[in-house]
């Protein structure tokens, strides 16, 4: 379990469910979250993370950032008006990446600072990823300042639920094709009470944050971005498997963001993998839901 800094908490609940409509129960998960479609192309290595420990085993903010890496993220959030599909790869012979300034600590590194160097991205051809419900989304093999990218709208009908297999595949350049598999994840469900409509929880700056929830399974984590109200750009990303059952964020770690602090919650699935010379991660990100009405939770703020 978490080390625990201080004797004061302020805790919050979460437990697990599918990522569905308000209206509809919960249904247990379809497979083992950690398992590969029999189809994936390239061998990707189980997710080695010990329970109930932060995310220490792999570094979370070099991927698509250091020499030689790349990342493709699926962002589908349940309460948003899009979904966006992020292609991010980096030359082999990119300016080398310092890293966050301050090191994994209580599960949080410092965002990556937009003051570092850009790294030099290259393509992966033609991304898409698909799965579910007849979902699809291909990002283009041009490569942007901030690397390739899509976006479509949502529909009324959810191309995944949670559960399900998500394939990334790429048509191959600079980095070679692949052919990989995560986990559309269960989202996370605070069983907090939902604030008033159009109201977010607000809770003391003076204590520690405790975050509770059940059903967590590997490679899947609670992901709070904490962001400083003032001055906007400093922040601290912070990962915690969900196999741990619960995080503390200390009111410690928290202090170099001031006293005004938003808490940013999402569920995240990843594999890696080696293709060619890069080492690839393939992220799925969605939302935290409230359990008691299933709607998306806002953001937390701490004051």
């Amino acid at each position: 379990m978490q080390t625990r800094f201080f004797a004061s908490f302020v805790v919050l609940g979460l437990t697990t469910s599918v990522a569905c409509d308000p209206d509809t129960p919960s249904a247990p998960p379809t497979g083992d979250a950690g398992a590969m479609a029999a189809d994936s192309g390239v061998a990707v290595s189980p997710p080695t993370q010990d329970a109930g420990t932060p995310a220490k085993d792999r570094d979370v903010t070099a991927y698509g950032r250091a020499p030689g890496t790349g990342q493709v993220v699926l962002w589908y959030p349940f309460n948003r008006q899009s979904v966006n599909l992020l292609g991010q790869f980096v030359a082999v012979d990119s300016p080398a990446y310092r890293g966050p300034a301050r090191g994994l600590q209580d599960g949080c590194v410092d965002a990556p600072s937009v003051d570092l160097p850009d790294p030099v991205y290259v393509s992966a051809g033609d991304v898409t990823v698909s799965g579910g419900d007849g979902f699809s989304l291909t990002s283009p093999s041009t490569v942007g300042p901030y690397g390739s990218s899509a976006m479509a709208p949502t529909t009324s009908k959810p191309g995944f639920v949670g559960g399900e297999s998500v394939r990334f595949t790429a048509t191959g350049a600079t980095v070679p094709s692949f052919d990989l598999t995560a986990l559309f994840p269960l989202v996370l469900l605070l069983e907090a009470e939902p604030p008033p409509a159009g109201q977010a929880i607000v809770l003391p700056r003076t204590a520690d944050t405790t975050l509770r929830w059940q059903r967590g399974v590997a490679g899947v984590d609670l992901y709070v971005r904490a962001s400083a109200t003032m001055p906007a750009r400093k922040a601290l990303d912070c990962f915690f498997t969900s196999t741990s059952g619960e995080a503390t964020l200390p009111r410690g770690t928290l202090e170099v963001l001031g006293t005004d602090v938003s808490l940013d919650l999402s569920t995240v699935a990843y594999e890696h993998a080696k293709v060619g010379a890069f080492a690839l991660e393939v992220v799925v990100w969605t939302s935290v839901h409230y359990a008691a009405d299933r709607k998306f939770v806002p953001p937390i703020q701490l004051r």
